[in-house]
């Protein structure tokens, strides 16, 4: 397992975040991250100091051939919730 943390700043509670993950190798191979759970996808909310990404590495690729990966939480926009 892989734990990601990440913040977003000056985000305020009634705001909902889309965040996506993009994981890619040394060589910018870009994988495809679907055993992940946490603060990840549509409508996460906004307010919080700290966000959590869990990632089963081991579920979404056969082998594991370099160990080195650079990521990144992708926040795709936001909407501010009314009441």
């Amino acid at each position: 397992m892989l734990r990601i943390n990440y913040q977003i700043i000056d985000s305020e509670p009634s705001e909902l975040h889309d965040v996506y993950l993009s994981v890619a190798d040394d060589n910018n191979t870009q994988f495809d991250s679907q055993a992940v759970t946490g603060d990840i996808g549509k409508n996460i909310s906004g307010g919080r100091s700290n966000y959590t990404i869990t990632w089963d590495i081991y579920e979404d690729m056969d082998e594991l051939h370099n160990p080195n990966f650079f990521m990144r939480a992708n926040l795709v926009g936001y909407r501010i919730v009314t009441q």
